[in-house]
């Protein structure tokens, strides 16, 4: 697999790419699109549907079944020729980032209080079901701004919210009758609205579609867990066949509902997910964490591309070089996580990369950053892609 730097000159155009559609909730991705008949747990032996629940006490997980977000993102980084990643540059900013506090959230900031497995489950999977892409088109009438009230923005604020009206959330049937005027006028009303808003009931009333039926056992989410034997990658590999508006080839909702979960029970006996599976996760592959890599001279963009995103062109949802940016993140933090756990003897996983890898653009944004290989005067821009699997 070649991962070297691209071609600085690159085939990158110019101009936008308009022949696929932005994330805007429709992708490209094919994973799983069962019809949501109801929220049972999968068929004993199958994957690929909702049917009867099954006979947990003799559930097995499948563990030589192929991974396929390090396969797709292989493949991709394979044929990659605006995207790459500096092998030298990534042992160096490995051996800097060793020192850091290399922990996993417990997401507690904004987020609802509660360490209720049944409670924080639902929670996170609502949060989750709309979690992505909180900017506007360039070609809206607030251009590419972010949903903001002026002082939150972004997923912070959709927490807040959620949060705020977990009373309501919570209930499957309110979920199922969103419509709207119920995002954009109550729910989520801020200064700079909240975009995607018909992707966002669609989720939303398929959530509740889902909740309606999980809601018939009470401990539904444990025995989710507890039928993929605890396997985080599993679970995350199952929900866009029960949800299919969270299809998306590098599953980064459905990873990250996951990583949530865990990180909010990880000290609890009530926590289902086995630790051990967390190696099987990958890092998000979002908008920060591959800007936090490119800031870092860890992963490389073709002069063609870099200019498109400083300049904010789009990148269409699907294209090339949106694939590559999101396929370069994946191998770029396993990568990372590898050289972390062997400079400091001992486990790191995708989840305490991702996190590390979020903060670290966090702070460079904030100007918090500026010690040796990690100084810089501005955090470069992230691309854009106007999508709901990110």
């Amino acid at each position: 697999m070649d991962v070297t730097s691209p071609d600085s000159n690159g085939p990158d155009s110019e101009g936008p790419n308009s022949s696929s559609p932005d994330r805007d909730g429709l992708g490209n991705s094919d994973l799983g699109g069962a019809d949501l008949s109801g929220a049972s747990l999968p068929k004993q032996g199958s994957r690929s549907g909702l049917g009867k629940q099954p006979n947990l006490s003799s559930s097995r997980v499948n563990q030589s079944r192929p991974d396929t977000v390090r396969e797709y993102s292989s493949q991709i980084m394979s044929k990659a020729s605006s995207v790459g990643i500096d092998m030298k540059r990534l042992e160096v900013v490995a051996e800097t980032l060793k020192d850091e506090k290399i922990e996993i959230p417990t997401w507690d900031h904004i987020h609802l209080q509660t360490t209720d497995f049944e409670e924080a489950a639902q929670y996170f999977l609502t949060l989750n079901a709309i979690n992505y892409c909180f900017f506007h088109s360039a070609n809206s009438p607030v251009g590419q701004e972010r949903f903001s009230d002026g002082s939150m923005s972004g997923a912070e604020l959709a927490a807040q919210r959620i949060t705020d009206n977990w009373h309501d959330m919570r209930d499957p049937n309110f979920l199922q009758k969103i419509d709207e005027s119920d995002l954009t006028d109550r729910l989520f009303k801020a200064k700079i609205p909240i975009p995607l808003v018909k992707e966002r009931v669609v989720a939303f009333r398929e959530l509740g579609s889902f909740l309606e039926q999980a809601s018939l056992n009470e401990n539904y989410f444990t025995d989710l867990f507890q039928h993929f034997g605890g396997d985080a990658r599993a679970v995350a590999e199952y929900l866009p066949q029960a949800l299919p508006s969270w299809g998306d080839p590098f599953l980064k909702r459905a990873q990250l509902f996951v990583g949530m979960l865990y990180g909010r029970m990880q000290n609890s006996s009530e926590n289902a997910i086995d630790p051990q599976s967390l190696k099987k996760l990958t890092v998000f592959a979002d908008y920060r964490v591959p800007q936090a890599l490119v800031a870092t001279g860890v992963m490389t963009l073709s002069r063609g591309l870099l200019r498109r995103i400083k300049r904010g062109v789009e990148l269409p949802s699907g294209s090339p070089e949106e694939q590559e940016i999101r396929a370069g993140t994946i191998l770029a933090g396993d990568m990372l996580a590898n050289q972390l756990s062997q400079k400091k003897g001992t486990e790191i996983n995708a989840l305490h990369v991702d996190y590390l890898l979020w903060k670290l653009a966090r702070d460079m944004k904030k100007g918090q950053v500026g010690q040796g290989i990690l100084a810089m005067k501005k955090l470069p821009d992230h691309h854009k892609t106007i999508t709901v699997e990110y």
